[in-house]
C-alpha cells in the first residue's frame, strides 16, 4: 500500500507541475501578443507622427519659398523702377548734352 501511496503524490505533482508550467506558457503567449500589438500601435502612430511632420515641413517650405519670392519680386520691382529712372536720368544728360552742343553751335556763329 505504500507503494500506490507513493504513486498518487507523483501523479498529482506532475499533473500541477505540467498545468503550471502550461498557464506559464499562456500567460507568456499572451504578454508576447500584448507586446506584439503594442509595438504595431507604437509603429502606425510613428508613421502617423513623421507623416505629420513631413505635411508640416512642406507647407512651412512651401509657406517660406512663397515669402522668398514675394520679397524677391518686390525686390526686382525696386530694381526695375531704379533702372528705369537712371536710364531716364541718362536721356535727360543726354538730351542736355545735345541742347548745350545746338547752343554752343549757334553761339558760335
Amino acid at each position: 500500500m505504500s507503494k500506490d501511496n507513493n504513486f498518487v503524490p507523483n501523479h498529482f505533482h506532475d499533473f500541477f507541475t505540467s498545468f503550471f508550467h502550461r498557464q506559464q506558457l499562456e500567460l507568456a503567449a499572451q504578454e508576447i501578443d500584448k507586446l506584439k500589438t503594442e509595438t504595431i500601435e507604437a509603429k502606425e502612430n510613428h508613421i502617423s507622427e513623421v507623416e505629420k511632420v513631413k505635411n508640416t515641413c512642406e507647407l512651412d517650405k512651401a509657406e517660406i519659398i512663397k515669402k522668398l519670392t514675394l520679397e524677391h519680386e518686390i525686390e526686382l520691382d525696386a530694381l526695375r523702377e531704379e533702372l528705369e529712372n537712371s536710364e531716364k536720368v541718362a536721356n535727360c544728360e543726354a538730351e542736355v548734352k545735345r541742347l548745350r552742343e545746338v547752343l554752343h553751335i549757334k553761339v558760335e556763329f
